[in-house]
């Protein structure tokens, strides 16, 4: 089972890292197969209003906590708790921060993850 869950973590914090790519992009295209119906939603919106000004986001430090159960005979839901240092703006100081990220399996033939929902905490 930890080895289940670190390599879940391990791929948890690479579409983290994605995600932080494609959103300073702006691709919408992408960032659709990573994400579930009801964030992107609420993604399009957000970059709507952002218009065409860039984003920048530098993770200079990325740690994971699985906080949900992660047990196939009982769901198809993650929920982790992403913390870390990020960088907003190339000469600011990096900022400590805290997400909750839920993830939700899809129903493909390949075993693969969609975010479902993203909280702010910090």
């Amino acid at each position: 089972m930890e080895k289940r869950i670190s390599d879940f973590l391990q791929s948890a914090e690479r579409t983290f890292m994605r995600m932080q790519y494609l959103w300073d992009a702006g691709n919408l295209h992408d960032i659709k197969y990573l994400v579930g119906e009801r964030l992107l939603a609420r993604l399009e919106n957000d970059l709507i209003v952002r218009g065409s000004v860039a984003n920048y986001t530098d993770i200079t430090e990325l740690r994971s906590e699985l906080i949900s159960n992660f047990d196939d005979e009982i769901g198809k839901t993650a929920v982790v708790k992403f913390l870390g240092y990020v960088r907003e703006k190339v000469d600011a100081d990096a900022a400590y921060f805290v997400d909750i990220w839920e993830f939700c399996r899809v129903d493909d033939d390949a075993v693969r993850w969609r975010i479902d929902d993203v909280k702010v905490i910090v």
